[in-house]
Formats: C-alpha cells, sequence, structure tokens
C-alpha cells in the first residue's frame, strides 16, 4: 500500500486565503499538508512604535524564524514537495536548502504581477514547478524559466468559506441591490463613479480596503460600508447583494491586467448572482446569459444592473446554474487534483 505524499506548505492561511483553500484540497486528494503559515511571523504592521531601522531589523529576526520552520519542517518530514503561494519572504537561499534534503519545490503564483516588496523573482529559477493562475504569465514565464516546468491552473474558491450561508426561507433577504467587494484601486473606482453618477440613486454598496481615503467627499463616500468582510462574513455579503460586480484592479505598470480573478469564482459559489467584465476568458469559464452576464462599460453595467432588479425569477435562475456550474469545477479540490497530476506526471489539459 502506498503511502499518503507530504506537503510542507508556507503561505498566508487565513479563513478564504487561496493557501487555506489549496492546503485543504490536497488533503482531500489525499495528501498529508504540515502548513507553516507566515502570519505567526511576520506581522506586516507592527503595532510597536520602533524606529524604522528597528523594524527592518525585527523584519529579518522574523523572516529568519519562519525560514527555520520551514526547514525544519521539511528536515523531520522530508516531504514530497515544498509549496508555496506567492512565495511571501521565501529566498532563493532558502529552497537551495530545501532542495539539498531532496524535496521539490512548487509555486502556485495567483497574481498578475510580481512586483512585490516580499516576493523575490529571484527565487524563481528554484522551484521545480511553477504554476500560474493568469494565461497571460506563460510567454513570459517561459522566457525568464527557460527550461523550468510551468503550468496553468485557474483560481479557485475554498469549499468550507465560499458557499451558501443562507437557507432561502422567510429569515433570508438581500440587504442591497447591487454590491462590490474588494480592495480599492482607481481603475475600481473610476468605474464605480460613473455608474454612480449614471444612477445616483443607486442602492449600492461598497465593501474593502482603502477605499475610504479615497472616495473621501465624491458620491461613492455615502455607497461605501467599513464594516470588515472575511471568511463567512465575505461570503453573507455577496449573497445578501442582489447583484454582484466583478471588476479587477486594472492594468498594471507592465500593461498586464487580470480578466478573471478569485471574484470570478468565488461570487457563483457563494450564490452571488455575477455581473463581470466582459472578456474571453470569464466566457471559457460561464455561459453568458444563462449562468452570468458581462457588461464592458459603465453604461452597459448601468443597463444590465436596471434589467436584472426588474428581472428577479431571471437572475436567481442564473445564479443558481452558475452556483453548480462554480461547485463541479473550480473549487480548489479541483485545483489541488491538477497540481497532484503536475506533480505525478499525470496526463492534463493545458
Amino acid at each position: 500500500m502506498m503511502n499518503n505524499p507530504i506537503a510542507v506548505f508556507a503561505g498566508h492561511f487565513w479563513q478564504g486565503a487561496s493557501a487555506s483553500g489549496i492546503a485543504d484540497g490536497l488533503l482531500k486528494q489525499g495528501w498529508k499538508v504540515q502548513q507553516v503559515n507566515i502570519g505567526d511571523y511576520c506581522r506586516q504592521k507592527n503595532p510597536s512604535i520602533l524606529s524604522r531601522i528597528n523594524q527592518r531589523l525585527f523584519s529579518k529576526k522574523m523572516v529568519a524564524a519562519y525560514h527555520r520552520q520551514i526547514l525544519n519542517e521539511c528536515e523531520i518530514l522530508k516531504p514530497d514537495i515544498f509549496i508555496t503561494v506567492k512565495g511571501s519572504e521565501i529566498t532563493k537561499e532558502l529552497l537551495i536548502k530545501i532542495k539539498k534534503i531532496g524535496v521539490k519545490a512548487v509555486m502556485y503564483y495567483p497574481d498578475y504581477h510580481f512586483e512585490h516588496k516580499d516576493v523575490n523573482t529571484s527565487s524563481f529559477e528554484f522551484y521545480d514547478y511553477f504554476i500560474t493562475t493568469k494565461t497571460f504569465h506563460n510567454e513570459y514565464l517561459r522566457n525568464f524559466l527557460e527550461e523550468k516546468d510551468i503550468y496553468y491552473a485557474p483560481h479557485g474558491f475554498s469549499e468550507s468559506v465560499h458557499s451558501l450561508v443562507h437557507n432561502n426561507s422567510q429569515s433570508f433577504y438581500f440587504e442591497q441591490d447591487v454590491g462590490y467587494i474588494g480592495n480599492h484601486s482607481k481603475y475600481k473606482q473610476d468605474f464605480l463613479m460613473q455608474l454612480v453618477e449614471r444612477n445616483q440613486d443607486i442602492n449600492l454598496r461598497i465593501c474593502g480596503a482603502n477605499w475610504h481615503a479615497n472616495i473621501e467627499g465624491t458620491l461613492l463616500e455615502e455607497k461605501y460600508d467599513p464594516t470588515p468582510r472575511s471568511g463567512l462574513s465575505y461570503s453573507s455579503f455577496i449573497q445578501k447583494s442582489k447583484i454582484n460586480i466583478a471588476l479587477h484592479f486594472g492594468e498594471g505598470p507592465n500593461g498586464w491586467a487580470d480578466q478573471v480573478s478569485t471574484r470570478t469564482f468565488e461570487i457563483p459559489a457563494c450564490g452571488g448572482f455575477m455581473l463581470h467584465v466582459d472578456n474571453d476568458e470569464v466566457r471559457d469559464f460561464y455561459s453568458v446569459g444563462d449562468e452570468i452576464d458581462v457588461f464592458t462599460n459603465p453604461e452597459q453595467l448601468c443597463e444590465r444592473i436596471g434589467f436584472y432588479l426588474e428581472n428577479e425569477k431571471t437572475r436567481i435562475e442564473m445564479s443558481m446554474s452558475a452556483h453548480r456550474r462554480a461547485n463541479g469545477a473550480y473549487s480548489y479540490s479541483e485545483i489541488a487534483g491538477r497540481i497532484n497530476d503536475f506533480i505525478f506526471k499525470k496526463p492534463v489539459e493545458r
């Protein structure tokens, strides 16, 4: 009888995080998973009043402790793989030590760009398997990493979090006509501002980080809800929005821009009706007009919102169809299955 494969998994583990979802998915695939949570070692915001020099020294100590724990787990468990999501604070020196133990290194990269302070691009060539969620990364990565194994796997959703929180009993009610939940960006703000300018009375609620300072004094200010939404509260917000807008960050400095993101899969998984910015990629995942609908500009978004608010039966039927589609194909359990196939060289569709 074969032993279950073992993974040492380093990353940010919180309710609904990609790392948490993939770790759960690997467990369902029969893996044993040892988590090393960067949040236990490296706090991005230190509440103490320290000088910048002391903060840098403290940060180095925290990162060193994080690295020691990863190495300890690899030395003790001799896992089949070391895996990380986005590789926060993972260095090439650490990967060299891991590989000397005889452990394969796997990167799952779910972001549209690589310009993050805690992401060491110099480490990328030391991964045995590099998995990206972005189709537009493929050419760049193949040129950058040359002979490395590079694979595509889409985003997913966490089955334990992104689900129907409320049943359809009389206790269920919609809290807003239109909801947007996500961190602020100028692209998102410009889009939503134009939407509100066309319909100032729209029952829109915006949740997420970094909005307030950017929309203060604008028409969007009264639409902003500062209530933190994570885990099941995030899922509840989606389900209690009659319509959920799916917008992404916008174009980055290198010209790359998300076509789909985690919310592309989380919204239907939570039972929410999704109006998604239109592109070819989202149409590969869902049937437009049957499961979701799309828009290309604020004027069209406003028109689609009006239509679906007036046609509740159609909207609810479509949201349930998209929910069934997502649960059948787009969970992190499915993504973990792909990762399993990549590692063990089983035939997969790319």
